[in-house]
């Protein structure tokens, strides 16, 4: 199967490391991490970190599997950047499980110091799956249909919560990964939890397909445009939704779909990426608040650390380092 292959660069106070994804948690004070070869073309990996600090990995990724992820306590995020123009941020927490693909990508990975982190991932090829879903597919979402049939998908993310069915099979992994027959149980209890995602996310896909028209699609792309080209003063809600012609459920609902979150959301989290990458190349943060449109550096410096964990001069003075 197609692993991960890609490189990281872990921020421990004053050093930096180049290392291979799998050392990342021996490098890290109190983690644990198992990695069960389960067939050719599944693995299962549980990783635990119970960090003293919030810990920043840069990770450079050129080929992937498909991979299933379940976020069981802790919280952390992710920026995403790929080759083909596909970028993500996300925010993960506990009870978030997610499918996603991301070949020739790069991003930066924030860890959560304050909780234990724990996670449960399922590697897969698109074989492996397509064995046992080949005539069930119609309602996929297209980009995991196109990995699965084409081996050529583009990356992508699919966000979900962990629903009680996968919370109990999720906590059997955990609990007895060491039971005998320890593979047969575990690619039984695997299965499991990809059957469950996948009707999670396959429900959601036909649910909210057939209320999304290309035309509100349209719409939402035009509002992202607006919202980036008056990053410091966007119009109000009712506004865009005048110039773009559509109702303010409507709109919320197709951006959504697009972008993963509601208008307001995606401004505030735009707004955030946007001070981080100021804050790198030297900005101070008076002048980023009042240039991103926010109404005072206090309330930048407030969104910012709630988001990631960090003050805005603290993560400026790290990102130096």
């Amino acid at each position: 199967m197609d692993d991960y292959n890609f490189s990281v660069s872990l921020s421990l106070g004053k050093r930096s490391l180049k290392l291979p994804l799998f050392s990342i948690s021996n490098k890290l004070k109190k983690a644990f991490k198992e990695v069960i070869e389960l067939r050719d073309g599944l693995k299962l990996v549980i990783t635990e970190y119970k960090l003293k600090k919030n810990i920043s990995v840069e990770f450079s990724i050129e080929q992937a599997p498909l991979e299933f992820a379940f976020c069981l306590s802790g919280s952390m995020s992710v920026e995403i950047n790929s080759a083909n123009g596909f970028s993500n941020f996300l925010e993960i927490s506990a009870g978030t499980c997610a499918v996603f693909y991301l070949p020739n990508s790069k991003g930066k990975l924030f860890l959560n110091g304050k909780d234990k982190i724990l996670v449960l991932s399922l590697h897969t090829s698109s074989d492996y799956l397509k064995n046992f879903i080949e005539n069930e597919i119609e309602n996929f979402p297209e980009n995991l249909k196109e990995l699965i049939f084409s081996k050529a998908g583009n990356p992508f993310v699919i966000t979900s919560k962990i629903n009680p069915l996968m919370k109990i099979a999720c906590t059997q992994i955990t609990d007895n990964y060491a039971t005998v027959p320890r593979k047969m149980f575990l690619e039984a209890k695997s299965l499991e939890l990809m059957t469950l995602l996948i009707n999670q996310i396959s429900d959601n896909f036909r649910g909210t397909s057939s209320l999304i028209s290309d035309a509100d699609i349209e719409k939402a792309r035009l509002v992202e445009k607006l919202i980036l080209e008056n990053i410091a003063d966007v119009p109000p809600l009712a506004e865009l939704c005048r110039i773009a012609d559509i109702t303010h459920t409507r709109l919320n609902r197709a951006f959504k779909y697009v972008f993963g979150h509601t208008v307001f959301d995606y401004l505030r989290h735009k707004r955030l990426e946007i001070a981080k990458q100021m804050l790198e190349s030297g900005q101070n943060v008076t002048e980023i608040a009042y240039e991103l449109g926010f109404s005072s550096p206090a309330h930048l410096s407030r969104e910012f650390a709630k988001k990631f964990g960090i003050s805005p001069k603290k993560y400026q003075k790290n990102a130096k380092i």
